[in-house]
């Protein structure tokens, strides 16, 4: 039932609104909206006449007097940090001792690298 109700609403938006307000729910004639920022709330209040208009042809909207947007911000969570910690210097000293012996150049080259990253 939401799904349709707001596929229904979404028709009844302004093309510049439709990609950032999200039909959140219809009680006693007052539906809310969700939205990402300030901006987007204040144009949902100015075509609010416009998009209640355009609504009303809807039978589930046919009573629908007020839209009350609601502000929810679109967060990124922070990505977390890689955590290395370093390898102890006799860790170091083995690598070191392999890659002496490694026949294979770029195994040598990532054996020392990794010897670099010692405490």
């Amino acid at each position: 039932m939401i799904n349709q109700l707001q596929q229904l609403f979404a028709h009844g938006l302004p093309d510049s609104l439709k990609e950032s307000v999200q039909f959140a729910g219809e009680q006693n004639g007052k539906i809310t909206v969700v939205v990402p920022n300030a901006l987007v709330a204040n144009q949902v209040r100015m075509n609010q006449h416009e998009i209640l208009r355009s609504l009303r042809q809807f039978k589930e909207f046919e009573f629908v007097y007020q839209i009350t947007p609601r502000v929810k911000p679109i967060t990124e969570k922070p990505k977390p940090k890689n955590k290395t910690s370093p390898i102890s210097t006799r860790t170091a000293e083995l690598l070191l001792q392999e890659a002496e012996y490694c026949n294979d150049e770029e195994l040598r080259k990532v054996l020392e690298s990794l010897a670099s990253h010692a405490k």
